[in-house]
């Protein structure tokens, strides 16, 4: 069986941001967004989780950054959302 996917020209370089990212649906969109070559930060309270999203995805030439966060951190996200507009742009 062949899977095909979707070709988004448009997201190549475009960042992204995402909450949840470590698992379950959000993971699938960092993992999508990053296959579309966009540049992709995201934050989870999972840090392990995250952590190893995050390199697989780097090892693989994609631009992923992750941050352990907790969003209902108001402080922690904004910082987080900093990090990443510096980084990713």
């Amino acid at each position: 069986m062949t899977t095909h996917h979707a070709v988004y020209p448009d997201l190549e370089g475009k960042t992204v941001l995402i909450s949840g990212g470590a698992s379950g649906i959000g993971e699938f969109m960092v993992r999508a967004f990053a296959a579309q070559g966009a540049k992709v930060g995201f934050v989870d309270r999972a840090q392990s989780q995250g952590e190893r999203l995050a390199a697989l995805l780097s090892s693989r030439g994609h631009t992923v950054e992750f941050v352990n966060c907790d969003i209902t951190d108001e402080i922690a996200y904004k910082a987080a959302i900093t990090r990443f507009e510096h980084s990713l742009g």
